[in-house]
């Protein structure tokens, strides 16, 4: 099994372009209009693609927000060419999460990925301690 195609940095969605590439490699184009899966891609690049962002999709009266969710992140994996990330609710309706996936589109642990493409460790201790 291939450990990963091109994991050693983070997704990078161009707006200008409509594409959504790993390393320079373009994993998907979007050639027709697709406002919510850009608008969870746009939320991502803006936030420098942490583990989960909020929804941020605009309520619409004629559709319930947790569905609508769902179905955008059920379209953002569909078409990638070829398969690198996999997006998922994070359970509560109100987040996406994305990770990196393998050849087989199968999610790839933490412990298996390069360093560079793992989360920073978040120091949440508190209150920090003084040096002085």
């Amino acid at each position: 099994m291939k450990l990963l195609t091109a994991a050693q940095g983070v997704p990078r969605w161009d707006m200008l372009r409509r594409e959504l590439s790993v390393d320079g490699q373009v994993v998907k184009r979007f050639r027709v209009p697709a406002p919510n899966q850009v608008a969870v891609l746009a939320a991502f690049e803006e936030e420098g693609w942490p583990p989960r962002v909020f929804d941020p999709l605009p309520p619409q009266e004629d559709q319930e927000p947790k569905r609508r969710l769902r179905e955008t992140i059920r379209a953002l994996n569909q078409h990638q060419r070829p398969p690198m990330l996999h997006f998922s609710s994070d359970g509560t309706g109100e987040g996406v999460l994305w990770e990196w996936v393998d050849d087989r589109g199968c999610p790839i642990p933490p412990a298996r990925l390069p360093q560079s493409s793992r989360a920073p460790p978040v120091d949440d201790s508190w209150p920090h301690a003084e040096t002085t």
